[in-house]
């Protein structure tokens, strides 16, 4: 075996062990006779709640209770106790469920914890706008804010510092008591902000983690543009020298 073949097995060995375990799992949900239920009946898409509800703030969505059923891929997954997030998406865009035993049952929530990337999901349940993610973006990324303002990247900030923001809320962002936000969910909030650390980004090009294709698609369009904006600057050179 020369040293050029040794990543192709190593390779074949881990997709071997991937599929071991899917197999192991699957086995495992059709003892419990739930491999593929079909009884599911989405009545919104993600994108169309983004864009419907991008301007609606916290408090008017919370006052409105609107009850939502969402299916897709799950993209993201991150367990933390009794508090869990998954990013989800369907063919419109992408959405976060919040998962608690409170809100699903032990057995349920037990049953999710093993749920694997890129499994179909579905949930049901009333819409609302997460604390954080409103602004730092649900990867922590940061972004901009209104009236020229930015919400900073929590990348490099440490447990400390997360929590010390919550209790204290600098600059414009609200100040999380007790009451809103319990101490073992600020520390939910910090394991889940740590933990996108260490996740992998599945497009490679640090864009809110939409994907390969969707940031590819990206990518394409903006060097489309600057090739557009080189060759109208090369015209117009070229018609004054004429």
């Amino acid at each position: 075996m020369t040293e050029s073949t040794l990543p192709t097995v190593d390779a074949a060995l881990d997709e071997n062990k991937i599929i071991a375990e899917r197999r192991e799992k699957l086995r495992a949900l059709r003892e419990a006779g739930i491999a593929y239920p079909n009884d599911f009946t989405p009545t919104h898409h993600a994108g169309d709640l983004q864009t419907q509800h991008a301007d609606t703030d916290k408090d008017a969505l919370e006052a409105a209770a609107l009850q939502v059923a969402v299916a897709g891929r799950m993209m993201l997954k991150r367990v933390m106790g009794k508090a869990s997030f998954a990013t989800v998406r369907d063919g419109s865009g992408q959405i976060q469920f919040f998962v608690t035993p409170a809100d699903v049952g032990e057995q349920t929530y037990e049953a999710f914890k093993k749920w694997d990337l890129g499994d179909i999901v579905a949930a049901r349940g009333v819409l609302f706008r997460t604390n954080c993610s409103a602004c730092h973006n649900f990867t922590g990324e940061g972004g901009a804010l209104a009236y020229g303002k930015e919400a900073p990247s929590l990348h490099k900030a440490s447990d400390k510092q997360i929590y010390e923001a919550m209790v204290t809320g600098p600059g414009t962002m609200p100040v999380f008591s007790d009451r809103q936000l319990t101490p073992d969910e600020k520390k939910d909030v910090i394991a889940f902000v740590q933990g996108m650390k260490t996740t992998p980004d599945p497009g490679g090009f640090n864009l809110g983690r939409q994907g390969a294709v969707a940031e590819g698609l990206i990518a394409f369009l903006a060097g489309m543009v600057v090739l557009t904006g080189v060759a109208v600057w090369i015209g117009t050179r070229a018609r004054k020298a004429a």
